[in-house]
């Protein structure tokens, strides 16, 4: 037969305590683990679009009118121009005002 072990406040308190760092480093590891996996599936299927001066393109339409059905909004506006590439991932676009015709 086992023999019981009584523990006091004291000693329960410390032995969770162990056992709490314990799980936070396992868990630590494994996010670390997985953070690493996730990257590296990204860098495969992922890939960073090269733009030049001059270039036509479109921008994602973002803004929502105040009582407009979002649904029914263009989801892109343009095309406009590139003038400038600003670094790999940001671009400078001139955008002109367009003259809405009289219906």
């Amino acid at each position: 037969m086992k023999p019981r072990v009584y523990y006091n406040h004291g000693d329960y308190l410390q032995n969770m305590k162990a056992k709490m760092q314990i799980s936070r480093e396992l868990t630590k590891r494994e996010i670390i683990k997985h953070k690493t996996l996730s990257k590296e599936h990204y860098d495969r299927k992922g890939y960073i679009k090269h733009f030049e001066v001059g270039e036509k393109v479109l921008l994602r339409n973002e803004s929502s009118a105040v009582g407009k059905n979002k649904k029914l909004n263009a989801k892109w506006l343009g095309p406009y121009e590139i003038i400038c590439i600003d670094s790999d991932v940001n671009c400078t676009v001139l955008i002109k005002k367009e003259s809405k015709s009289p219906l």
